[in-house]
């Protein structure tokens, strides 16, 4: 079962996302450097935790797992086709999170930042899936629900108060 996975340009965290309940987002973090630019499989066991990596281009996928399950390269190469085929015009981060959502279909997604040109400054942003209301929205809701629910007594009221004139 794979914990945790991200994508990386150099120490840039392009797409991260954890099917976990512990935070495993440090961890991975850390051992980004464990990671060699090398275009094979890495495997690497470090305090029962094993990491799993593959380098394409620019990119580095890494998942990280409890178990010594080979099968995961195999996940991390559906991942490296899936984004050689999209554009890397736009939002890249957004839709390196929906590749890893479509092809790991897990409930939690985060997009760390959004690249820029200038990597100098780059703008972090935060996207969970699914999202959660902000405490606006929840108000706006609110206040529509209590709106319906008013709008339907005053209408039964009607109704009623009508049946009961004519009769």
């Amino acid at each position: 079962m794979i914990l945790h996975t991200i994508i990386v340009r150099g120490s840039l965290i392009l797409a991260e996302f954890s099917d976990s309940e512990e935070d495993y987002s440090n961890i991975i973090k850390k051992r980004i450097l464990d990671v060699k630019n090398v275009q094979e499989n890495q495997k690497i066991l470090k305090d029962d935790v094993y990491m799993y990596a593959i380098c394409d281009k620019d990119l580095k996928f890494i998942c990280l797992s409890k178990e010594d399950d080979e099968t995961i390269f195999a996940k991390l190469q559906t991942l490296i086709q899936a984004v050689s085929q999209i554009e890397t015009d736009g939002n890249y981060s957004a839709k390196l999170t929906q590749i890893l959502h479509q092809n790991l279909r897990k409930e939690k997604i985060v997009v760390i930042q959004d690249e820029k040109v200038d990597q100098q400054s780059p703008q972090q942003t935060r996207l969970i899936n699914p999202p959660k209301l902000e405490k606006k929205d929840q108000i706006d809701f609110q206040k529509k629900l209590c709106f319906s629910v008013m709008l339907l007594i005053l209408s039964v009221y009607l109704i009623l108060n009508n049946i009961i004139t004519n009769a």
